[in-house]
């Protein structure tokens, strides 16, 4: 769901993917702000590096209830992620939204981080030549059914 919140304003819709839904979105009891898009900024940027967001393996119902009574996720402590990058990945994933920083004060923050992620170049060399290849990041019987789709859908 896309919407434009002024300043202030709180929703109350419970709409979106559970792995991505900020603890306040699913607890639907004081309503959210644009600090949810902090929250699934920073599981994306998780799902970026690990290949696949928390709780992508689990029904819907109980991914929502690990996100209300789990820890925030992190990153894995035993990865070489810069300094910049665990900062940010942190700042993003409060539970609290209270806690939570705002987009402007994200962007203020991890000026230092943005900046060297601006560019190809630096994706590239940085993030992607880090990671393992996407088919050890995803399960085998996902790359089967993938390819099994695209052999169908293609076929000659």
């Amino acid at each position: 769901m896309a919407c434009s919140l002024k300043n202030g304003e709180k929703k109350t819709d419970f709409i979106g993917s559970p792995c991505w839904m900020a603890p306040e979105v699913v607890e639907q009891q004081t309503g959210y702000d644009t600090k949810a898009d902090v929250w699934s900024l920073g599981i994306t940027a998780l799902e970026i590096v690990e290949g696949k967001p928390p709780h992508y393996n689990l029904p819907a119902v109980k991914a929502l209830v690990m996100v209300l009574n789990c820890p925030a996720p992190s990153l894995n402590k035993y990865e070489s992620w810069s300094d910049e990058f665990r900062s940010f990945v942190q700042d993003c994933l409060h539970k609290d939204p209270k806690q939570r920083i705002s987009s402007r004060d994200n962007i203020e923050k991890h000026a230092k981080f943005f900046d060297k992620s601006q560019g190809r170049s630096y994706i590239k060399s940085q993030l992607l030549h880090s990671l393992p290849p996407l088919t050890d990041r995803i399960s085998k019987k996902v790359t089967a059914a993938g390819q099994a789709y695209f052999d169908q859908k293609y076929k000659k």
